[in-house]
């Protein structure tokens, strides 16, 4: 699977970054045998290109709202939200699945991405990717908005990984309100 870095020029992931790297990882996933002159090869080698460019328009939209949501809590919030666990909802999760499956109709991939197995595994990498969202978002607002709270999360981020470092943080978040930033 294609892994990178996404470039944020000192502001967070956009969403159109996002659901482009995430639509291109799904796409290395389908392999075509690239010497295979069949129609069924010929076929999806065709469909391959589409497919990732669909799922790359309708991923924009998810992965928007999640970092929306995400700065609308931490603008009501203020640091306290950093020590909230840093999971997407389930609902977010499905509606991601549910936009690969939208992309893949009526494609040779169709069946494969409807495969109980196949759900699994994007279950598990929409969940790691909206969290990875949500944490940058965390991040940044911790950055500009240096309280005790964020100074603990920093330190409980970097011992533990963002997905358990709430669970290391004290109590003491003093619910500082957002700087004026608003993400891309």
């Amino acid at each position: 699977m294609r892994q990178g870095i996404l470039v944020t020029n000192d502001d967070s992931h956009t969403p159109d970054k996002w659901a482009a790297l995430v639509a291109d990882q799904i796409g290395d996933l389908i392999q075509i045998d690239l010497q295979s002159t069949t129609d069924a090869a010929v076929a999806a080698r065709m469909a391959k290109p589409r497919f990732v460019v669909d799922l790359s328009e309708k991923l924009f939209q998810i992965f928007a709202k999640v970092r929306d949501r995400e700065w609308d809590d931490l603008g009501k919030e203020g640091t306290a939200k950093l020590a909230t666990a840093c999971n997407p909802l389930e609902a977010e999760v499905a509606e991601a699945i549910a936009a690969v499956q939208a992309a893949a109709a009526g494609t040779p991939f169709a069946a494969h991405f409807s495969q109980p197995q196949v759900e699994a595994s994007l279950r598990t990498l929409f969940d790691v990717r909206l969290a990875s969202v949500m944490d940058i978002e965390r991040s940044w607002f911790a950055d500009e908005n240096p309280d005790a709270m964020s100074k603990q999360y920093r330190a409980a981020r970097a011992a533990h990984g963002p997905r358990r470092c709430h669970e290391f943080l004290g109590g003491d978040a003093e619910g500082k309100k957002p700087s004026a930033r608003k993400p891309n």
